[in-house]
């Protein structure tokens, strides 16, 4: 079953700028919340590029593949897992009032698992991703400036 988290914030930037640290690896790790490390696993750069992934998820490390899947230049970066979890972190950039601002949709998706472990996982898993998906916020805005 796919669950999926959202959350708005604006920041002080322009799109382009905001866009531009969103779709590189070495900038996005320090604006992911849980996000300790991404490592490209090829020489492709941009939509489709793979990265080697370790990511703190409450008390555990994970390790993970990830694929930068989805680019619309100053709109959409979308980040998932290429395992099968279906994990899935887009963020969806707005133009604000004021251009030197951006809105940020943030989406998290993951899958919970079936049956009743799903349904006894899901109260636990939804509150795990709103926190990283806030503290996210958090990094943006203390990166870019609040708007």
């Amino acid at each position: 079953m796919t669950e999926s988290v959202r959350l708005w914030t604006a920041v002080r930037e322009r799109r382009g700028r905001v866009y531009e640290a969103l779709a590189d690896y070495r900038e996005v790790v320090g604006l992911v919340d849980g996000l300790l490390e991404l490592q490209p696993l090829s020489e492709i750069e941009g939509e489709g590029s793979q990265f080697a992934a370790v990511l703190q998820l409450g008390t555990q490390r994970v390790h993970s593949k990830l694929v930068l899947s989805r680019l619309v230049p100053d709109e959409l970066v979308v980040w998932s897992s290429a395992d099968a979890d279906g994990r899935e972190l887009s963020f969806r950039l707005v133009p604000a009032e004021n251009a030197d601002h951006t809105k940020i949709l943030l989406v998290v998706a993951y899958e919970l698992p079936a049956g009743i472990r799903g349904v006894v996982a899901a109260p636990i898993v939804e509150q795990a991703v709103k926190r990283h998906a806030r503290a996210t916020l958090v990094r943006l805005k203390e990166h870019f400036g609040a708007a």
